[in-house]
């Protein structure tokens, strides 16, 4: 048996709340007291959901419906700071490409986030990079090279005089 949600009215209406403020997903659930991963969870079932009247896609939309006031506040907001004589419309301009710019933002913050456990990885001695894995056995990798090396120096790519006084 599943264990009990601890999902209720009070709790959505705390985290819509937050989210038509201006809050971010992650802040408005830590300032409702739920798990960020929680929230998600709730979203992602109530957006899957087929019925309309569930509580939990009720939710869903909700949540999506503040985040899209919360965008239509912000645009009027920068609207009237840029219009008139003494308006500027860098804000507006500003606003505009940074909201272009979030999915390169979240790929970079995704890139960044792998590197970071590759570096982690590798201080620990567990990651091991493409370049460090062969199939072939040390000893003839290293007879391999010296033959490409004695081809080089046969083929007139030797060593100069300069370098051999």
């Amino acid at each position: 048996m599943p264990r009990p949600t601890t999902f209720n009215e009070d709790l959505a209406g705390k985290i819509i709340g937050a989210r038509r403020v201006g809050a971010s997903l992650k802040v408005a659930a830590t300032s409702a007291g739920v798990p960020f991963q929680t929230m998600f969870d709730w979203l992602k079932r109530g957006r899957e959901c087929e019925d309309p009247n569930d509580k939990y896609a009720k939710f869903a939309a909700e949540v999506d419906k503040a985040s899209a006031q919360l965008d239509v506040t912000l645009l009027a907001r920068v609207i009237n700071a840029t219009s008139g004589d003494d308006g500027d419309a860098r804000l507006a301009f500003d606003l505009i490409r940074w909201r272009a710019d979030g999915r390169l933002r979240r790929a970079n913050a995704g890139l960044a986030e792998a590197k970071r456990t590759v570096e982690e990885q590798r201080a620990k001695g567990e990651h091991v990079d493409r370049v460090e894995m062969s199939t072939r056995d040390p000893v003839d990798e290293i007879r391999s090279r010296i033959a490409r090396l004695a081809a080089t120096a046969g083929a007139g790519g030797g060593a100069r005089e300069s370098d051999t006084e």
